[in-house]
Parts: C-alpha cells; structure tokens; sequence
C-alpha cells in the first residue's frame, strides 16, 4: 500500500505540470494510470520469476514492493523476490533469470504504446507559448528528461504520427513504460546475482562470471565519471550503481545444484534474447535534469 500511494503520488507530480498547461483535465485520474501502469510492470517481471522458480521447483517469496516516496520522480525503488532454495539446474536458472526482464519488457512496450495512443498532439507554437508561461509563474523549477533506447524510438515510429509544424505531449504513462525499459536494462547487466548475472554464471561458469561482473560494475563507474568529461550528458548515477554492482559481484554467485549438464541450443538462445533485449533497452542516460 506504501508503494501503491508514493507512485500515485509521483504520477500526480508528473499530470500537475501538464494540467496547468491545459493538456489534462485531472491529476488524479492520470495518477492512477501512471500507479497502475508502472506496478503492472513491476509486479509482471517479478511474479514471472515468482511463476518460473515454482515450474522448476524452486522456492522463492512473493514479490515485495519497495515505496520510495521522498523521490516523487517514480516513487518506488521498484520490487523483489527473495530465492530461499537452490537451483536444481544451469537451464532452471537461466529461465528464471531472464524470465522476468522478458515478460517486464513486454508489459513496458504495452504500457508505452497505450501512453503514445493517449498522448496528445499539439501545435508547436501553442506548447512552446505555454510552457514558457508555465515557467515564468513557476521560476527556478526544473524538469526531468530521459535519454531514448532503441525500443521507445521504434514505437514512437510506428505508433506515433506528428504532423509538420506539430509537437507531441508526453503522457505520464509514457513515463511509467519508460522506466520500466530502464528496470529491465538494469536487471540484465551481468553482475553478480543480477537476472543477467543469473544468465552469466549459467553460460560461463564460476571464474569468467566473477570477471564479467567486476568487469561491468568497473565500466559502469568509468562511464559515470567519463560523463564528466564529455559534453554528452551520461548519467552520474552509473557510478553509484558501478560500485553497488562491484560490491554484489565480490560476493559470487553459488550456481545450480548441477552444474555438469551441458546447456541445449534452447538455452543458449534464450540468452542471446537476454542480449537482444539488453540493447534495445540501455540507454548511457536514462535520465537527466531540465533547468
């Protein structure tokens, strides 16, 4: 219910821009589609892990939800499942690792495509005209941006028809599918026990697993501080999630239980959709400030 109520709240933050600009009715009502779109996401991914580990005998709790109402940006610090029993299996753990980001990143495309469908599209010169008498009644405020992956551009083509001279209003749902994109990046890095970290000790084993994820937890951190020096705005917070991820990573990963049986061609294609996916959802800046 905490949860429930900081994503409402973040999703009335998001509508209350808008509806002075004239382009929603109410803030509440938006508030609700944007809750209910963002934990439909999360609890989608979670509850497929929750449904993967009980076809393959695995003990695992149900997802906890984790609010996070001092960040009114999405409001939660997204959901979790606890493993409380061994993984019998290298194959068991590559579909219960990757079964998660794949249904998430499927509920994300839902959600974005239905928040494309009830995005308005405006006038250029109308949006411009109102956001700068937005601005000047509210000084000193700031808005949030977020940086495209692969996937949003894709639906934004084939969902979404701007006329010349046309400028299109970003609904809050769009914002909800948006972080569910940036969740499934984020589960699919190859750290330590991570859903891609579950994927990369099934396919390389205990040693090359330990140094793909300090691996990537050092690239991350590298990239967090490189943004520093470009002009290109990377995300600062890479680095913090570098350091989280060489933490998590410096703990290893146990395995499957049997870690003899050679994987199938199924199982390795299944991991190269883990890739697959990865790409057309990481972005190097998944969020950044608007002055």
């Amino acid at each position: 219910m905490a949860t429930v109520l900081s994503v409402f709240y973040a999703g009335i933050s998001w509508a209350t821009p808008l509806k002075e600009m004239g382009y929603l009715e109410g803030t509440w009502l938006t508030g609700m589609i944007f809750a209910v779109g963002l934990i439909f996401i999360l609890g989608s991914h979670e509850l497929a892990h929750k449904i993967t580990a009980m076809k393959n005998k695995v003990d695992a709790t149900w997802p906890y939800f984790i609010p996070m109402p001092l960040f009114p940006i999405i409001g939660t610090m997204g959901a979790v499942i606890s493993i409380k029993s061994p993984i019998p299996t290298k194959k068991a753990a590559i579909k219960i690792g990757l079964s998660g980001p794949l249904i998430g990143f499927i509920a994300s495309i839902v959600v974005i495509s239905i928040g494309i469908a009830i995005s308005p599209v405006v006038p250029a010169a109308e949006y411009i005209e109102r956001a700068s008498a937005y601005s000047a009644a509210h000084p000193g405020t700031y808005g949030i941006g977020f940086g495209t992956t692969l996937i949003f551009e894709m639906l934004v083509r084939l969902f979404l028809n701007v006329p010349e001279g046309y400028t299109w209003i970003v609904h809050p749902l769009v914002v909800a599918g948006i972080v569910g994109v940036f969740v499934t990046a984020l589960n699919l890095l190859p750290m330590g026990q991570l859903d891609g970290g579950h994927v990369a000790r099934s396919i390389l084993g205990e040693k090359y697993h330990m140094l793909v994820s300090k691996t990537t937890a050092l690239s991350l951190i590298g990239i967090g501080f490189l943004g520093g020096f470009l002009r290109y705005p990377i995300w600062p917070g890479w680095i913090l999630w570098g350091f989280i991820g060489y933490l998590i990573s410096s703990r290893g990963h146990p395995g499957a239980m049997d870690e003899v049986t050679e994987l199938t061609g199924e199982d390795k294609i299944l991991a190269v959709m883990g890739i697959l996916i990865f790409i057309l959802c990481f972005t190097p800046t998944p969020i950044y400030v608007i002055p």
